[in-house]
């Protein structure tokens, strides 16, 4: 008899215990979730306050094409919540805030405004297996060019003093064989040509994926900081120049060939 209690005893306890843990996931996953649903609102809010932000700034209007927001963890006091929009007539702009300063916003409208009136300075057709390709600037931060009145003006002309960094960002699907160099080295050579020869950045990059080659090319000035290999494992080799004039056989030398 007394076995028989001490079981019973024993089953009532393992069951006791089993319906507090079920009672403690399940009050810990209606917290998760409602912890989900709260980040989800503070995430929108400020999405459309990044929104407002840019429409009272430039005077136009805005929309979202992908939020994201910043890593939580341990110290990331620097780590930043991201906006990528566009403007009514398509220009893209990258919005930042840094978890350490809330509220305070930061742009690259007027680099890619810029960019974008730009768009045609190079040409880009002649390249075999062309992904991909753009031209980018990124403005002078300390010289009267940061007015978008200034650069919307019919008299507005880029010249080298706005410019800090003149960017030529190229994706390849085949192979980096010597048709495709001679190619890219006319088109380096006439990019440096531009008058901008004193600051280019010339990158190129090899059998990559489709659709991440077009992702990191478009939007390269919130991408870029991030080696393109990083980015898209796929990428086969890279080819980065950022010499103001070398000749075709240095040009090929910089081909680093990834994984190999």
């Amino acid at each position: 008899m007394k076995k028989i209690l001490v079981s019973v005893c024993s089953l009532l306890l393992v069951v006791g215990m089993s319906g507090c843990m079920d009672q403690q996931n399940k009050q810990q996953s209606q917290e998760q979730q409602q912890k989900q649903q709260q980040r989800e609102k503070e995430n929108k809010a400020n999405e459309r306050a990044m929104l407002s932000y840019l429409r009272d700034k430039y005077k136009r209007e805005f929309t979202s094409i992908q939020y994201t927001p910043a890593k939580r963890g341990f110290n990331d006091g620097f780590n930043e919540n991201i906006l990528i929009a566009k403007s009514g007539d398509g220009i893209r702009v990258n919005v930042k805030e840094k978890l350490v300063h809330k509220g305070q916003f930061y742009d690259n409208f007027l680099n890619y405004y810029v960019s974008n009136k730009i768009k045609d300075a190079v040409d880009y057709s002649g390249i075999k297996n062309l992904q991909a390709a753009k031209t980018f600037v990124t403005l002078n931060m300390e010289s009267n060019y940061e007015n978008l009145k200034h650069l919307e003006s019919q008299g507005f002309k880029l010249s080298q003093e706005m410019v800090i960094k003149w960017y030529s960002i190229i994706a390849i699907s085949g192979e980096p064989n010597e048709e495709v160099l001679k190619q890219l080295y006319n088109v380096y050579d006439k990019s440096i040509s531009s008058g901008f020869g004193n600051y280019p950045v010339f990158i190129v990059a090899f059998g990559g994926d489709k659709s991440k080659a077009a992702k990191y090319v478009n939007n390269f000035l919130l991408y870029g900081p991030e080696d393109w290999e990083s980015f898209d494992d796929k990428v086969k080799a890279v080819l980065t120049i950022t010499d103001e004039k070398i000749s075709f056989e240095k040009f090929k030398n910089q081909l680093i060939q990834i994984g190999g």
